[in-house]
């Protein structure tokens, strides 16, 4: 079967949450995968957070996207979340 998409579309920055939905992952017990749309100045925290919690193959960034770019990756998505 398919493994679950979990999408957030969101400036990586602090206050989005993004450290709690990742965390949150890699909790979860089920295979899932989480597409993160959008760039910021925690980027690279963020990378560096996912490599720590051996997510590197389950948390993809995909940077800034066209709406219509991000209303493809969304008709793909099992689940949308907004941690902020």
């Amino acid at each position: 079967s398919e493994i679950p998409v979990i999408i957030c579309v969101a400036r990586l920055e602090r206050e989005k949450g993004l450290d709690v939905l990742i965390r949150s992952c890699s909790l979860v017990q089920e295979p899932i995968n989480l597409c993160l749309i959008g760039d910021g100045s925690q980027r690279r925290l963020l990378e560096q957070q996912v490599k720590s919690l051996k997510l590197d193959h389950r948390v993809q960034f995909v940077g800034k996207k066209t709406q219509q770019e991000i209303q493809q990756l969304l008709s793909t998505a099992w689940m949308y979340v907004q941690p902020s």
